[in-house]
């Protein structure tokens, strides 16, 4: 069997040199949280929530909400390069069109 561990005569404890650390941390999140807050708050006022939702062809047309678009609510990426365009329903497989 171990013995016990038992401190120094001369230790006191860990309170004695204690000082908080995390000040800057605290302040740095408290000024992120309130600049979020006032991010959340304007985006709310000011934007449009379509855009979040709704995908966006290659011109910034929102698909199913624009004009001209309302009734082509699919996005069809034709390459690879993220671009794609605004369709009333998905491609079929069949290669005659």
């Amino acid at each position: 069997m171990q013995d016990k561990l038992t401190a120094p005569p001369e230790f006191d404890g860990p309170v004695r040199d204690r000082k908080c650390t995390d000040i800057i941390f605290t302040l740095a999140i408290i000024i992120m949280w309130i600049t979020m807050t006032v991010v959340g708050i304007s985006s709310v006022q000011q934007g449009d929530v379509r855009e979040l939702l709704a995908p966006t062809d290659y011109e910034g047309n929102l698909c199913g909400f624009d004009d001209g678009y309302e009734d082509r609510g699919k996005l069809y990426y034709a390459n690879n390069v993220g671009s794609g365009v605004c369709e009333k329903s998905c491609p079929s497989n069949d290669n005659s069109t």
